[in-house]
C-alpha cells in the first residue's frame, strides 16, 4: 500500500512539473510570437520534452490557455470563498486587497494570460459562479423574497463587471495604476455613493413592512 502511495505521489509530481513546462514554455513564446503562430512543436522544443508528454495533458496549444484560464478563475473564486458574502457586501476592501495581491504575485504572468483574445468574454462566462456566491447573502434573500431577483443580480452583475475589468486593464497598462492602489481607488468610489446597500435593505423593509 505504500508503494502504491509513493509511486501515485511521483507521478502526480511528475505530471505537474510536465504541465509547469508547458505553461512556462508558452508564455516564453507568446514573447516572441503571435499566440495563433504558436505550435505544439515550438512547445515541446522549449520545454524540452516530448510530443506524447505535450497530449498527455493538453489536446492543443488553445487547450494550455483555457486551462490555464481555468485555474486562474478557480484561484480567483476560491478568494471569494474565504470571506462571507454578507462581510464583502457590507465591506469589500478584504476581498479587493486579496485580489490584488493575487494579481501582483505574478504580474506578468497575468498581462499575457489577459492579452489573449477573448478574456473579457471567458471571465463573463464565468461570472455566474461569483453572482451564485453573493446571491447567498442575507440582503439577497431578503430581495429575492420580494420579488426583486433581478434587481439584485444586475447590482452583482454591475460591480462584479466594474471591479474585474479595472484590474485587468491596470494589469494591461491601459489604466495609469498599480494593483495596490486599485482596492484604495475602489473603497473611495463606493465611498460616494455608500448607501447603494442601505437603499436596497430600506426598500426591503418597507415592502416587508407593507406585505404585514
Amino acid at each position: 500500500m505504500e508503494e502504491i502511495r509513493e509511486r501515485k505521489k511521483s507521478e502526480y509530481r511528475s505530471s505537474r512539473r510536465s504541465k509547469t513546462l508547458i505553461k512556462t514554455a508558452l508564455l516564453k513564446l507568446m514573447h516572441e510570437k503571435k499566440f495563433e503562430d504558436i505550435t505544439v512543436t515550438d512547445i515541446v522544443r522549449v520545454a524540452d520534452i516530448n510530443r506524447g508528454t505535450f497530449y498527455a495533458h493538453y489536446s492543443n496549444v488553445q487547450d494550455v490557455i483555457t486551462k490555464m484560464q481555468e485555474e486562474m478563475m478557480v484561484t480567483l473564486v476560491s478568494s471569494f470563498g474565504r470571506f462571507p458574502a454578507d462581510e464583502v457586501l457590507s465591506n469589500p476592501r478584504p476581498i479587493l486587497d486579496a485580489i490584488a495581491t493575487f494579481l501582483v504575485k505574478d504580474k506578468g504572468y497575468y498581462k499575457l494570460l489577459f492579452s489573449l483574445p477573448g478574456i473579457y468574454d471567458y471571465i463573463s462566462k464565468n461570472k455566474n459562479v461569483l453572482i451564485g456566491y453573493f446571491l447567498s447573502s442575507s440582503v439577497a434573500h431578503a430581495m429575492i423574497s420580494l420579488g426583486k431577483r433581478n434587481e439584485m443580480i444586475a447590482l452583482i452583475d454591475f460591480w462584479i463587471s466594474a471591479i474585474l475589468n479595472l484590474y485587468i486593464d491596470i494589469v494591461l497598462e491601459r489604466v495609469p495604476m498599480r494593483l495596490d492602489e486599485a482596492p484604495v481607488f475602489i473603497m473611495k468610489l463606493v465611498s460616494l455613493n455608500p448607501s447603494w446597500l442601505e437603499l436596497m435593505t430600506s426598500e426591503a423593509a418597507e415592502e416587508s413592512e407593507k406585505t404585514e
